[in-house]
């Protein structure tokens, strides 16, 4: 995923947040040392580097590299973009997806034939997925994980599962079957977001496969990326594909990535979690 970062007020965190669109482009994707990397909410330090001699008992300062202005927040990324990005930038866009269909509902994005986003509907979009992953019984500490090419999906949920102290595992697509359950039972995975297609490859055996492998997965969430090309699978076609192979004895669901957001129609509201600028939000797998 490529993205445009630049901010009319600069933010310096350890996960980047976009304050102008994010470009999505069509990256590709090669597997890579399955080490994975903890973002956390707080920002990034402007000091590394020490000075040889005998460890003291609390770390210090020793290089002090860039301005000390404007101090960097000490909040969670839920709490900054209700209180310092939506509130200032909520009618401009904020995500643009060349590679998806406009949404109905947006009028730009009809008229220039991709995914437009601003950020008010950005946010819309986030509460959506957070209050469904919490009625999917997703809660802070959580790990879900997504398994995609390039979505908007994948921005969606990163603030969605930040918003109520989930933990991201970013997973490379282009995995092995056996890496993929390797990992998502490192991780302890509940919930697993995923393409039914990746390039030319068929997922939904690999996918079939893992509802049965990994006892934590308690839902497969399927994320169309197929249905608005010509000639592809539809949505009800894919989900078909998936209960022949389905055992009886697995307790995992297979649901579509619309069914999530519409649990967010109810009037029902969940309890948002406290959260602290030191919690991780993020594990990735490149």
């Amino acid at each position: 995923m490529t993205a445009k970062m630049s901010s009319p007020g600069r933010i310096q965190r350890r996960l980047a947040c976009s304050l102008t669109p994010l470009l999505i482009s069509r990256p590709s994707a090669s597997p890579q040392p399955r080490i994975p990397t903890i973002l956390r909410h707080r920002p990034v330090s402007r000091w590394f580097g020490s000075v040889q001699g005998p460890r003291s008992p609390q770390p210090s300062e020793s290089h002090l590299i860039g301005p000390n202005e404007p101090p960097l927040f000490e909040h969670s990324l839920a709490f900054h973009w209700d209180k310092h990005i939506l509130p200032n930038y909520h009618d401009q866009p904020a995500l643009i997806s060349r590679a998806e269909p406009p949404s109905p509902t947006h009028q730009p994005g009809r008229k220039t034939g991709c995914l437009r986003l601003s950020y008010s509907q950005l946010d819309q979009s986030i509460n959506a997925v957070a209050f469904g992953l919490h009625h999917l019984g997703i809660r802070k500490g959580d790990r879900v994980g997504i398994n995609t090419p390039t979505h908007s999906i994948f921005p969606i949920l990163q603030w969605a599962t930040s918003r109520i102290g989930a933990i991201l595992a970013t997973i490379n697509p282009a995995y092995a079957p056996s890496e993929l359950a390797n990992v998502l039972k490192k991780v302890d995975c509940k919930v697993l977001f995923s393409t039914p297609s990746f390039r030319s490859k068929d997922m939904i055996p690999v996918l079939s496969s893992l509802i049965q492998e990994i006892p934590s997965l308690t839902h497969l969430v399927i994320v169309d990326n197929e249905s608005h090309q010509p000639g592809k699978r539809s949505k009800s076609e894919i989900l078909e594909k998936f209960h022949p192979q389905k055992s009886t004895s697995s307790s995992s669901s297979v649901i579509d990535l619309e069914q999530v957001i519409q649990q967010s129609s109810s009037s029902q509201q969940f309890p948002i979690p406290e959260l602290q600028a030191d919690d991780a939000i993020n594990l990735q797998f490149s």
